[in-house]
């Protein structure tokens, strides 16, 4: 893999003069639980007053949804012509190949303001299908799609290659300059969340991608693009994988967009299926920051969208901004006991100070002194010997809800998943990383969480992530028994979170 220093100083970039503030975008990851519970991503969670807050005064133009809507026709509509993204099937280019395969459309109204499109492309010498889902948004200029691959034949598919979820040609209409807003993302340095702008001359190639597997270890992925002509877009990959962007000028006003899993290579057996990096755009006009313009405003519209659309809505309401409250002087939980926990909560009460949540971090488990020794998912005997429940019982009691911290990717060897079930975990120099791409892991992992949320009557799961996975999923890659082991693992880690 390329050095990630490298990969974002390709092209020309510079900071935004101090005035201007980034919107720091959040991917809300969702899904069903079979319990009571209600499951969300915490930081999404506790922040939504803060995002609402400066997101209005800004509205969307007529010009700007006719664009969004005509693009969608071109593009993904029961009549278009054309395709967003790009793949190499048994060596030869994807756009030479969907043209003579059987095409198939249909449109679904989700909502008042929601449309679903599916368009299938089915290949009639070895019966793979690619499908593109896409939902278009009445009420603001956007719309997402996500691709999946499946082997509708009875024997292997060629190799697919090269996978762009978006691979798309920009062209400007006036004078100026391409410039591109992006962001660093959070390698654990004074430079997090940094904005940057890159200037996309004539000729220019830019790369900016993730490292080691995780999705904002190098950069965020998410990007506003100003055009020469004042046509401008946003676009967001959302993955919580490794992704490659490339942005490729050209001599004259053309521009080359190209994102998605940074590498694919494989093939899938009969009936084997993956999917692809979920891409979103927004059309916005106007002039940008090398025109003097206000390209906030386009932020701002991005906000509202994802308030209007992503975020989850417990009892059908936003939820409002929380606090929480911790014993991270007991070195994180790992010297946590039922009984210090609760002479926290109170030494809190005591002063005046009720927390919404009540957050059990890292260290409830057996650990031997270091948090990082995770594999074995219970409470550990020795210092909560009922479990957790005595503890949400008495934060409950009072008013409080609690959060429990869980990273289920690493396994430490020696703990209860690296003995009991080593077929399950991809084993590098260090630790494990537990195989989310494998079913029989997937399942016993869902279940298991589920059962201990639902014994100790916990309010909120909170994911970590505090290794890189690809040194794992890399060295396996293309496994003929398994398909893609990248792609499988990273839709595990989405469908668990």
């Amino acid at each position: 893999m390329e050095d990630a220093a490298e990969q974002r100083r390709d092209g020309p970039r510079r900071p935004p003069p101090a005035r201007r503030l980034w919107a720091r975008p959040t991917t809300g990851l969702g899904g069903d639980c079979r319990s009571r519970l209600w499951v969300a991503i915490v930081t999404g969670v506790l922040t939504v007053n803060s995002l609402l807050q400066g997101a209005g005064g800004v509205s969307v133009t007529p010009a700007e949804l006719a664009a969004c809507a005509e693009w969608t026709a071109a593009y993904l509509g029961p009549a278009g012509t054309r395709v967003a993204f790009s793949f190499t099937y048994g060596g030869r280019p994807s756009p030479g190949l969907l043209q003579d395969w059987a095409r198939a459309h249909s449109s679904e109204a989700l909502d008042a303001q929601r449309t679903r499109h599916t368009t299938t492309w089915t290949d009639p010498q070895t019966g793979l299908v690619v499908r593109c889902v896409s939902v278009a948004y009445r009420d603001f200029p956007t719309v997402e799609w996500t691709l999946s691959f499946r082997n509708g034949g009875a024997t292997d598919t060629p190799v697919l290659d090269g996978i762009q979820a978006l691979d798309l040609a920009v062209e400007g209409s006036g004078e100026g300059e391409y410039l591109l807003h992006h962001a660093v993302g959070s390698p654990c340095t004074p430079r997090d969340y940094q904005p940057l702008e890159s200037v996309l001359g004539p000729g220019t190639r830019q790369r900016i991608a993730a490292a080691g597997g995780r999705p904002t270890n190098t950069d965020l992925s998410y990007f506003n693009l100003e055009a020469p002509g004042g046509r401008n877009l946003i676009v967001a990959v959302g993955w919580p994988g490794q992704w490659a962007s490339e942005w490729v000028r050209d001599n004259q006003r053309g521009l080359r967009v190209r994102a998605g899993q940074e590498q694919s290579h494989f093939k899938l057996l009969p009936g084997e299926e993956v999917r692809t990096p979920l891409i979103a755009l927004q059309f916005w006009h106007g002039p940008g920051a090398l025109a003097g313009g206000d390209w906030l405003r386009a932020q701002n519209l991005w906000r509202r969208w994802f308030i209007a659309h992503n975020l989850h809505r417990p009892g059908g309401r936003l939820p409002p901004t929380q606090w929480c409250g911790a014993s991270l002087t007991t070195n994180m939980m790992v010297e946590a006991t039922e009984e210090n926990q609760k002479q926290y909560v109170d030494a809190y009460l005591a002063r005046g100070l009720k927390p919404d949540f009540w957050w059990m971090d890292a260290g409830w488990y057996p650990c031997h002194g270091d948090w990082t020794c995770t594999g074995t998912w219970e409470p550990d005997p020795a210092r909560f010997p009922h479990g957790l429940r005595p503890v949400t019982d008495y934060l409950h009691a009072r008013g409080i809800r609690s959060i429990l911290w869980f990273e289920p990717e690493r396994v430490r060897r020696g703990t209860w998943l690296a003995v009991e079930h080593p077929e399950w975990v991809l084993w590098g120099d260090g630790d494990g990383l537990l195989d989310l791409g494998n079913p029989a892991a997937w399942r016993w992992l869902v279940d298991h969480v589920d059962a201990m949320l639902t014994t100790a009557d916990l309010d909120i799961y909170r994911q970590d992530f505090n290794m890189d996975p690809l040194p794992m999923t890399a060295a396996v890659g293309w496994i003929p028994a398994s398909g893609c082991l990248p792609v499988s693992w990273v839709s595990g880690l989405g469908l668990v979170a």
